[in-house]
C-alpha cells in the first residue's frame, strides 16, 4: 500500500483514495495519482489550486531539521569536530580560506556570498551588504528586502539555497566532488522548480514575477 499523504498517515488508510493498493486496476491507479498525488497537503488537486500549499507540509521536513540543527550550531563542521577532540580540516570546503562553521559556510563564506549575491541580482532585489556574522543575522538581514507574501516566498528561498550550499559542501568534504558556481546556481534553480511544482505557492510568486 503506497499513501498519498506523507509520513502523518496512518497505514490503515480510511479513506481508499488515498493510497494505491495491490488490488487497483492500471485505470484506477492512474486516476489516483492525476487527482491525488501532489506535495501541496490539500484535500484533491482542485483545492491545492485554489489555496496553494500547506508549507508546513510542503517543505521538506529534512531541510526543516537541516536549519534547525544549523541555527542550534549542532552540525559537524570543522569547529565543533575540534570542540569534541576530532580531527578536522583547517579551512572551509568552499572557500579553502577561512575557519568551517556552519555560520561561515552560510552567512560569510566568499564561495556562498557569490551565490547569494547572483540570486539577489536575478530577482532585481538589493544585493549590497551580502552575508553576516551568523546563519540567523544573515536569514533576518535576507528577509528585510521584502513584504507580505513574498517574504514568506523569501524564507523559503533561503532554506532552499542553505540546504543547497550544504550539500555542495558535504559533496566537497566526503565525495571529493565539487560544483562551481554557476553549476550550483543551476541546481538551485531545478530545485526551486520543483518545489513551486509542488506547491510552494509563495516561492513561486517570488521567482516568477
Amino acid at each position: 500500500m503506497l499513501h498519498f499523504r506523507g509520513g502523518s498517515s496512518k497505514m490503515s488508510a480510511r479513506n481508499p483514495n488515498s493510497a494505491i493498493y495491490l488490488t487497483d486496476s492500471p485505470k484506477q491507479i492512474k486516476a489516483k495519482v492525476n487527482k491525488y498525488a501532489f506535495s501541496g497537503s490539500q484535500s484533491s488537486m482542485e483545492v491545492h489550486r485554489k489555496l496553494g500549499a500547506n508549507l508546513d507540509v510542503d517543505v521538506p521536513l529534512r531541510v526543516k531539521i537541516f536549519l534547525w540543527l544549523a541555527i542550534k550550531g549542532r552540525h559537524w563542521t570543522a569547529d565543533r569536530r575540534r570542540c569534541h577532540g576530532l580531527q578536522a580540516e583547517d579551512r572551509c570546503y568552499l572557500c579553502d580560506q577561512d575557519p568551517e562553521t556552519i555560520d561561515h559556510i552560510v552567512a560569510s563564506c566568499s564561495f556562498s556570498r557569490q551565490v547569494w549575491w547572483t540570486i539577489l541580482s536575478v530577482l532585481g532585489a538589493d544585493a549590497s551588504l551580502i552575508g553576516d556574522d551568523t546563519l540567523l543575522a544573515w536569514w533576518d538581514r535576507w528577509r528585510q528586502r521584502w513584504h507580505g507574501e513574498r517574504q514568506k516566498g523569501a524564507d523559503t528561498l533561503f532554506a532552499l539555497v542553505t540546504w543547497e550550499i550544504w550539500k555542495e559542501r558535504n559533496a566537497r568534504c566526503f565525495r571529493n566532488a565539487s560544483s562551481n558556481i554557476n553549476q550550483l546556481l543551476n541546481t538551485i534553480k531545478l530545485s526551486a522548480d520543483l518545489w513551486v511544482a509542488g506547491g510552494a505557492r509563495h516561492l513561486g510568486c517570488l521567482i516568477r514575477e
